[in-house]
């Protein structure tokens, strides 16, 4: 199958708004990076570095609940069981907006002392930084969550919409 030139085209046809989907993804990581030394300079990208790996560990707790919920989402999908498919799927954007909420709000009451046990003053002066990076969570977790959702129905080129808007 693999040398079946034909076959082959299909496959790469398929892949590729993924692969679109997929530079929208490492732009929604960078873009802010370029935003911020370019208006911001140097110094303020490293706080803001510092500050947006809290994203990380959402990050993971998101990546995992929905590898683990793509087979059940795929099922639902494939045997035509449209309403267990998005209660499923609202299930877990609600889990993705409320642990974004929660980041936000752990920010606001708790920011200025974590920044300044594990970095240092410098990154507790800027809170704030940290209040909106946490509130932007909500909408990343929420578009992740989206995102397996598309892939559970293996219709690829609708990843171009959610990831286009989280770049916006």
């Amino acid at each position: 199958p693999m040398g079946n030139p034909i076959l082959l085209g299909k496959i790469a046809w398929l892949a590729l708004p993924l692969s679109a989907a997929q530079l929208l993804i490492s732009l929604n990581a960078n873009v802010p990076r370029y935003f911020v030394e370019k208006f911001s300079g140097e110094y303020l990208l490293g706080i803001f570095a510092a500050q947006a790996s809290w994203l990380l560990a959402g990050n993971q707790i998101v990546n995992a609940l929905g590898q683990s919920c793509i087979p059940r989402l795929s099922y639902y999908y494939a045997s035509n069981q449209r309403f267990a498919y998005k209660r499923l799927l609202v299930q877990l954007c609600g889990v993705g907006m409320a642990l974004g909420l929660l980041g936000w709000i752990a920010a606001i009451l708790m920011g200025r002392f974590f920044l300044t046990v594990l970095f240092s003053a410098d990154y507790s002066n800027h809170v704030e930084v940290l209040q909106w990076i946490m509130l932007g969570s909500a909408a990343s977790f929420v578009g992740s969550f989206l995102g397996y959702g598309i892939t559970a129905t293996r219709q690829f080129s609708s990843f171009l919409i959610p990831y286009l808007a989280l770049l916006v």
